[in-house]
């Protein structure tokens, strides 16, 4: 019986119990750094939130995946929704990797649901207010029990509530199969579920031991149905429950596959006939009643058990009522749910009362503790109806998560064994509701009419301006780039004839041949990268919008230039955004955000350039590819992880610097870097200066001081650059 329990899971020893492997790690980004704890409530921790918005996104994939259908939303739990139904999937707030698995399972399970269950069905017959669909729908012998004089409404809405628990339990074992044998991949989620809501040790415990699980009442039923599978179930338990595990039959629980789903409109539903109107006084609208042979077999069985489970508690009932066995008693009084039905023995609305109740023996009274199982069989009849209690998601970090995700951000290890281990966090995309998070740090905001608005100063509205003008001199002097480059070389010993001078062959003259060659100019990607650090303020931080401004400009009219230009600064952890990608953004976007943009925190320079080093080098064989770099100071930052502070700064923050700069150029990138000073310092005093000196340690030959007020002069020397000719 035990192996035949567990057939729903295809397993012979029910769930597997490994040693504290998590699954989920293979998928989830740098999955060897769990801890989120942030001790200060104000601090903003971009980890946690980057690490919240890959699990629900990997979560969505595997619910995409099972369902084939991207219209299905997974969203973090608000507290508003806590069920699935066949359009959402709800998932925990959840931050510690011991419960992702188990999250994953449960995520697949009502994933399962949207992909399996007849919504249709469900919502008509079993949820929704209008109590008579239900009964038009029950089984002749059900009818019979819930019609009376009086209203049977309370009749009809505990019966729905039962039916709907027994086809949950049915549903729910046909869809965990479905998915456990088709999709051997997904089987260690479905194994943490299990392992969590289901093997609990509580209800273990009463399964084997309370003999208050033994008496034959509804609840009683349903809690052992919700543990056929279990490796404890016993089928003598209970009068009746070797019958209600024939009609689930679990070994041949795939019959349940629905080939049909019913129609959304119940009154396209199979009908019968015969009026339902003079069995239940409450209809006072003609109803006919559904041709119940019609009606999907689940909803049947479960019509057939709830007849069976009915037929013992009232002879239990009958017995503890009319212990004499008289047969002057006419009614039974059953109790479901505190509601009291009196049927009516005579006039026979259950049958086979004279069924013999077979004579337990009362299990042994061990350890067990009835209230700590009752909790835990509430809990998972929640889960089974898609209510339990989630982690919720805050309202800040609901903003953040969703923001984040916009940007397609990623947490990357950036540091190295020399130095250790520093997380950075890498922006692909820039958005006005992106500016307007909690987490961007360069962004110039003011509250207005109530709200959080852009704002912009006017130096930086000017200097985008200009930038556009001198943008608009590049294009017409860079417009050559757009046109192949023809050289026709004539009088040539061989090649096509050169109609022009063809006469010339009269006059003994052999070379009227003519030969061309074109000359392309190869693509060039320029990475711009300002360091937005704080020292970057006042004119440095507009001289050097304005050359960003002009490159974005150029690469929008020039069709082989592209230009992505990054910002890097800090908060918590270093930052790199990308706020501009000719590749992907319209120069419209530049005009508008780029006058809102401001220089913010320290200068985490090795560590941004570490941890976009892919994405630098991901087109070097496509295009020329430069990195373009402008600086102020030396490489210094803080960084708050897992509560606790760790500087990257000094001479192992520019050597660390160094060798990612030669990583580049290594990847075949060329590079060219600006220190921005406040004057154009001469030969003596760039040798002389500790900052330069650590500048050129750094960047070695490519190195570069320019002054802030002649920081356009990069401009000439990429104009120079831009029209050199490529192979």
């Amino acid at each position: 019986m035990r192996n035949e329990t567990l057939l729903t899971l295809n397993t012979r020893s029910g769930v597997k119990k490994s040693k504290h492997t998590n699954y989920s790690s293979y998928w989830l980004d740098n999955d060897d750094n769990y801890d989120f704890k942030i001790t200060a409530e104000d601090i903003i921790n971009p980890e946690r939130i980057v690490k919240l918005a890959s699990v629900r996104r990997a979560v969505a994939n595997f619910v995409r995946i099972l369902t084939n259908d991207s219209n299905i939303n997974v969203v973090f739990s608000s507290g508003k929704n806590s069920y699935t139904d066949g359009k959402e999937v709800v998932i925990a707030a959840e931050e510690d990797p011991k419960h992702f698995d188990s999250m994953v399972g449960l995520a697949l399970h009502e994933g399962a649901h949207c992909l399996l269950s007849d919504f249709n069905m469900l919502q008509n017959l079993i949820t929704q207010g209008n109590n008579w669909h239900a009964f038009v729908s029950f089984s002749p012998e059900i009818r019979t029990i819930v019609s009376g004089d009086n209203d049977p409404s309370s009749r009809i809405t505990t019966f729905q509530q039962l039916l709907g628990n027994i086809m949950n339990v049915i549903e729910d074992r046909r869809i965990d199969s479905y998915v456990y044998q088709n999709a051997g991949g997904y089987r260690p989620y479905y194994d943490a579920l299990y392992t969590k809501y289901f093997f609990n040790a509580e209800v273990t415990k009463s399964l084997k031991n309370d003999p208050s699980w033994r008496e034959p009442k509804v609840e009683n039923y349903i809690n052992w149905m919700i543990n056929i599978f279990h490796p404890n179930f016993d089928s003598n338990a209970l009068p009746g429950l070797k019958d209600i595990v024939k009609l689930i039959d679990l070994k041949n629980i795939r019959r349940f596959d629905i080939t049909e789903k019913m129609p959304i409109n119940f009154d396209n539903w199979p009908m019968s006939d015969e009026s339902a109107s003079h069995m239940i006084g409450s209809i006072t609208h003609t109803k006919r009643l559904v041709q119940y042979d019609k009606l999907p077999l689940l909803w049947r069985v479960a019509n057939d058990i709830l007849y069976v489970i009915l037929q013992h508690v009232a002879k239990v009932e009958m017995g503890e009522s009319n212990p004499s066995g008289t047969d002057n008693q006419k009614t039974i009084s059953i109790n479901i749910d505190g509601i009291t039905f009196d049927v009516d023995v005579n006039e026979n609305k259950l049958e086979n009362l004279d069924i013999n109740v077979p004579v337990f023996t009362p299990v042994p009274a061990k350890k067990f503790n009835s209230d700590k199982a009752k909790k835990a069989m509430d809990n998972i009849k929640k889960i089974m109806s898609g209510k339990n209690t989630r982690k919720k998601l805050k309202k800040r970090d609901k903003q953040d998560v969703e923001q984040l995700e916009s940007a397609q951000a990623k947490i990357i290890e950036a540091g190295d064994k020399l130095i250790g281990k520093f997380p950075c966090l890498v922006t692909r995309k820039l958005t006005k509701q992106i500016m307007l998070s909690d987490w961007f740090p360069f962004a110039r905001t003011t509250v207005r009419g109530g709200g959080r608005v852009l704002a912009s100063h006017q130096l930086t509205e000017q200097a985008v301006v200009k930038g556009v003008r001198m943008g608009q001199v590049l294009v017409n002097r860079l417009q050559v780039r757009n046109d192949p480059l023809m050289t026709h070389f004539t009088r040539q010993t061989h090649g096509k004839i050169d109609r022009r001078v063809l006469a010339q062959l009269g006059m003994d003259i052999e070379s009227v041949f003519k030969r061309t060659t074109v000359d392309n100019y190869k693509p060039v990607m320029l990475h711009l990268s300002l360091d937005a650090s704080g020292s970057m303020g006042g004119d440095k931080w507009t001289r050097v919008m304005t050359v960003a401004t002009a490159l974005a400009y150029v690469s929008s009219k020039i069709k082989n230039i592209e230009t992505v230009i990054t910002l890097r600064g800090d908060s918590t952890i270093p930052i790199v955004c990308v706020v501009y990608d000719s590749r992907k953004d319209n120069f419209q976007k530049a005009r508008q955000l780029f006058p809102s943009l401001q220089n913010s925190g320290s200068t985490p320079e090795g560590l941004c350039f570490k941890a976009t080093l892919d994405m630098i080098t991901e087109c070097t064989t496509e295009y020329d590819t430069y990195f373009i770099n402008f600086s102020d100071g030396e490489p210094g930052t803080t960084v708050y992880r897992n509560g606790q502070y760790t500087n990257y700064s000094g001479t192992s923050a520019a050597e660390h610097t160094r060798r990612q700069v030669q990583a580049m150029r290594e990847a075949g990138v060329k590079i060219m870097s600006y220190f921005i000073s406040w004057d154009g310092l001469r030969k003596s005093s760039y040798d002389s200066n500790p900052s330069l000196k650590v500048f050129r340690s750094m960047y070695g030959e490519d190195a570069v001081s320019v002054d802030v007020n002649n920081v356009t002069e990069v401009l000439r020397t990429l104009n120079r650059l831009l029209l050199k000719k490529g192979t």
